[in-house]
């Protein structure tokens, strides 16, 4: 209630007596009050359900008029390793097609934004992680793989390839919990039965790259993130063979959002861009 309360800027017993007067309305009980917590009853969930709904309509009405204005803006949600490879190219090639829309760009792990797009606080994202969330629209747009990366002091460095094995308890140095990269190894080396050790964890590819570099550990990243940062011959990358670490990056947006014209042109470019569709092998 006090949340509620605070993002509606009105005061909580406002919104007890709203929810009162609805159940005193329609003489239903829409939480179980006991011992000074509320939760949900089936008719309770039910209704948010269809809440949900109705706010979701309200969004995409608004979307579908402020792009019918002249100072439209795009929500566009993105995680770490496509913000910063690949999207800043997305978004130029946006802004030349439509230099009047505005865009608002949040970067975060796929978990966060698989939050801010079932709240309505973004129109639609690009992730790297599993989405399983059946209100969720996910369509694979742009090719990707997993490679190690090393500094050139390290062992590992005088090898083009390297078995998943040979990472069993070697040091790593990974992307926080909820990244989409993460997540994906980790779930390749836990079905392969490898042990692995993870040192360190960080939200910043330059931490990471910053770390390998000083050779504190390996590092297990994107492809096109690896291309980027190999550059002047400090980390060296490694393929790893005998396993799939092939992955896509994702468009997804809620399947009752209305997608404007504007949404379509960008999931346009982002599936029909060949730069970015590289074959695995390729990156």
């Amino acid at each position: 209630m006090t949340k509620a309360a605070e993002k509606l800027y009105i005061s909580q017993p406002s919104v007890s007596m709203a929810i009162s007067d609805i159940e005193r309305e329609y003489d239903v009980s829409l939480f179980d009050r006991m011992g000074g917590k509320l939760s949900l009853t089936p008719t309770g969930r039910i209704m948010l359900t269809h809440a949900e709904r109705v706010l979701c309509a309200e969004h995409s009405l608004d979307s579908f008029l402020r792009e019918e204005s002249a100072n439209v803006c795009v929500r566009i949600g993105v995680t770490v390793t496509i913000g910063s490879t690949i999207f800043s190219s997305i978004l130029a090639e946006m802004k030349k097609e439509m230099p009047h829309v505005n865009y608002h760009v949040m970067v975060a792990n796929t978990r966060i934004i698989e939050k801010q797009l079932m709240n309505a606080d973004i129109d639609i994202a690009l992730v790297e992680g599993e989405i399983d969330n059946a209100s969720l629209e996910v369509t694979p747009v742009i090719n990707d793989k997993l490679v190690l990366i090393c500094s050139t002091k390290h062992p590992f460095s005088a090898k083009g390839s390297l078995e998943l094995s040979d990472l069993a308890d070697v040091p790593l140095i990974l992307r926080e919990e909820g990244s989409g990269a993460r997540e994906y190894f980790e779930r390749v080396m836990r079905e392969a039965g490898i042990p692995f050790t993870v040192r360190w964890s960080s939200y910043s590819h330059s931490a990471i790259i910053d770390a390998v570099e000083h050779d504190l550990g390996v590092g297990v990243v994107s492809g096109m993130l690896a291309r980027k940062y190999s550059g002047g011959g400090r980390l060296h990358i490694c393929d790893i063979s005998g396993v799939e670490l092939d992955r896509s990056f994702k468009l997804v947006y809620k399947k009752s959002k209305f997608i404007t014209n504007i949404l379509m042109r960008f999931t346009q470019i982002c599936g029909n861009t060949k730069y970015f569709n590289m074959a695995p092998e390729q990156l």
